[in-house]
């Protein structure tokens, strides 16, 4: 099986760094988006140590640029960070923290505004222990733009800054993402990188749940009270 690679604080930041620049360059990242990136990746740098930990200020989301539905409705994908932090010495799960949201701000604002939010379950909260949910509220004065979080918590691979931006990128600008990133060999290690610090421990649990001789479900395995 293929074990866990945590790249070191600089090896993080450069990645943060040049992800913001092929973005950029693609006209998939706005200015400010990618001015948000380089300051998280400049804080990393200058903090070394074998564990770290970035963030975006809940202020500066990373922002895109500007979308457009099938009904012709702007929209901007807005990307923000609570928290990705990972430990000094891997066990399984390589992140202490990991806290990270996707909101499409519409510029229409009678249109509600769909939001994902990733994170790790609390000790006493029942679900996958790392987990996918919709809603959120962030829109203090229109409260009709947001939905509450609520179940389910969908089991989910963790996603840090550098997967989900890919994700946005393939899923928003596909043809620029096809044309322009994804073949290239730049984008590709820094895709690599990532991959290698978030996915080796849930491929290790679904490869022990179907090898078992008594198998169980996937789901059960990564519940939160039996990881703990």
């Amino acid at each position: 099986m293929i074990e866990t690679t945590v790249p070191t604080h600089a090896e993080m930041a450069n990645a943060l760094r040049s992800t913001a620049t092929l973005l950029l360059e693609a006209n998939i990242l706005s200015p400010q988006g990618s001015d948000t990136i380089n300051s998280a990746a400049n804080r990393l740098y200058n903090k070394p140590g074998k564990a770290w930990s970035y963030a975006t200020p809940s202020a500066q989301p990373v922002l895109f640029e500007l979308c457009v539905d099938r009904a012709g409705r702007q929209f901007i994908p807005k990307l923000g960070v609570a928290s990705i932090e990972v430990r000094d010495e891997i066990d399984d799960i390589p992140f202490v923290s990991w806290d990270i949201n996707l909101l499409l701000e519409y510029a229409d604002q009678e249109v509600h505004c769909p939001r994902w939010h990733f994170d790790l379950c609390n000790p006493e909260q029942a679900g996958p222990i790392t987990h996918l949910q919709y809603g959120g509220n962030k829109h203090l004065n229109l409260p009709n733009l947001d939905v509450r979080v609520r179940e389910p918590r969908w089991n989910a691979a963790p996603l840090d800054l550098i997967l989900m931006c890919e994700t946005i990128a393939a899923s928003f600008y596909q043809d620029t993402w096809e044309s322009q990133l994804r073949d290239l060999t730049r984008w590709n290690e820094i895709i690599q990188q990532s991959q290698r610090l978030c996915f080796p421990y849930y491929l290790r649990g679904l490869y022990n749940t179907l090898n078992a001789a008594a198998a169980g479900s996937h789901l059960s395995a990564c519940w939160n009270s039996n990881c703990n």
